[in-house]
């Protein structure tokens, strides 16, 4: 992980610094970025030119918490093997020192359980935050769903003919469904509300889920 070129490169240097990126001395993969944080939690830093080993030895373990991503939409993809290379790697960021996984906005609690229940085959023992979003209109939820190859809307074409309010009155009740039975899971530690700056829908759903349990 590198980010943005600096300003005055020419397009020469631009194109080596993108290849810097993808190989040789920087992280190519999620894992390795996390090795190396969590190494830091132990005290164990990369060697720098100029700082000697004594020096480096000296340094105070740093007190990350390592946090990584995971997108339960794999499964809905054709192939099967999606959903298993997807486990597989949050297994390695596990074994590489992740404490917890924030999934990607998730519309059906079977999607989520599903991802869950694939991490778990593979040995996946962190806690997962649920990935939840609440579209402000159907013409929304398309646009989220046009601009995330993965994500899947199962509710869509159900409500394709409502009209605007009726739409969003049934996107808001899938979404709190979903937020429901996702909160009675044992394989669910949370849910990760994406608020988009929407956040007064996002604030109804948590007090309406906060009603709900104490009923």
């Amino acid at each position: 992980m590198q980010g943005d070129p600096r300003r005055g490169l020419n397009p020469f240097e631009k194109a080596q610094h993108k290849l810097l990126r993808l190989v040789g001395r920087h992280h190519k993969y999620a894992y390795q970025m996390i090795e190396q944080i969590s190494n830091m939690n132990q005290g164990i830093y990369l060697e720098r030119k100029g700082v000697s080993q004594e020096e480096l030895q000296k340094k105070q373990p740093s007190n990350f918490c390592i946090g990584v991503v995971g997108d339960p939409n794999y499964n809905t993809i054709i192939d099967p093997k999606k959903l298993e290379n997807e486990a597989s790697f949050l297994k390695a960021k596990q074994d590489a020192g992740a404490e917890f996984v924030i999934c990607q906005m998730v519309f059906s609690p079977e999607d989520q359980l599903k991802y869950i229940g694939a991490a778990k085959a593979q040995g996946v023992t962190i806690p997962f935050l649920t990935g939840i979003y609440v579209p402000f209109s159907y013409k929304n939820a398309l646009r989220i769903r046009g601009d995330i190859d993965s994500i899947r809307i199962p509710f869509l074409e159900e409500i394709e003919t409502l009209s605007s309010e009726d739409q969003k009155k049934a996107i808001y009740d899938n979404i709190l469904k979903t937020c429901i039975e996702l909160k009675q899971s044992e394989n669910v530690a949370g849910i990760h509300l994406f608020t988009m700056n929407k956040k007064k829908r996002a604030n109804q759903i948590i007090e309406l889920i906060k009603a709900i349990q104490k009923a």
